[in-house]
This record gives C-alpha cells, structure tokens and sequence, in this order.
C-alpha cells in the first residue's frame, strides 16, 4: 500500500493543478474579454 499511495497523490495534485489552470485561464479570458469590450466601447 506504500507504494501506491504516491500515484495517488500525484493525481490528486495534478487533478488540483488542473482545476487551478481551468480557473485560472477561466478569469483571465473573463478579465480581457471585459477589459477590451470596456475599451471599445469608450469613446476615443
């Protein structure tokens, strides 16, 4: 069972690793869709 336990581990950080990624890139496409449609729709 020792043995198994650090795979285990791993995938559990790399399921977290990837939901952070997933949110992360989630708000940062969230952030600069607002940001320029915020800009194009000032006037300049």
């Amino acid at each position: 069972i020792n043995s198994f336990f650090p795979s285990l581990l791993k995938l559990k950080l790399a399921r977290e690793a990837a939901k952070i990624s997933a949110v992360g890139s989630v708000i940062g496409a969230v952030s600069t869709a607002g940001f320029s449609w915020k800009y194009s729709k000032s006037p300049h």
